[in-house]
């Protein structure tokens, strides 16, 4: 097997593996949205504050918001999976949409961003397609 024929093996498989990633990170996401129907009202109770840092030199901290709200009888306090800018208050109440199957599932509406998701799938579709042409073309052409 030639040089062109392995690399184009493995950029097709990295394609399909980036893109079903992708096409499960948006997906999630979408159904994330869906479930979340039921409306309550949460107090923002602080940032859970994550430090990285990508060389020795250079760092950076994410903001995961903490809320705390009842539903059920039941006394929630969640992290969100978003980074957040921080500027919110601690004690600030606002409306969050949960899911009533699973109270500790929720979505902030001030901070739901639905092109992330989008993006995510979009993606996902277009390297399957891609991937697809590649494989198709290789076998036509016989490479």
């Amino acid at each position: 097997m030639s040089t062109k024929k392995v690399l184009i093996v493995i950029f097709t498989a990295l394609m399909v593996l980036v893109s079903t990633v992708a096409l499960v990170v948006g997906i999630s996401a979408f159904r994330l949205i869906k479930r979340c129907t039921e409306s309550v009202s949460a107090e923002f109770i602080g940032y859970d504050i994550v430090k990285r840092s990508s060389t020795g030199k250079s760092s950076y901290k994410n903001y995961y918001p903490k809320f705390r709200y009842e539903y059920g009888g039941k006394l929630y306090e969640v992290t969100g999976s978003n980074t957040y800018a921080r500027d919110k208050a601690e004690g600030y109440v606002q409306e969050i949409y949960i899911d009533p199957d699973s109270p500790e599932d929720f979505i902030d509406p001030e901070n739901n961003n639905k092109l992330i998701p989008t993006i995510c799938v979009a993606a996902g579709i277009f390297m399957d397609i891609l991937a697809l042409y590649l494989i198709i073309d290789a076998v036509k052409n016989g490479k």
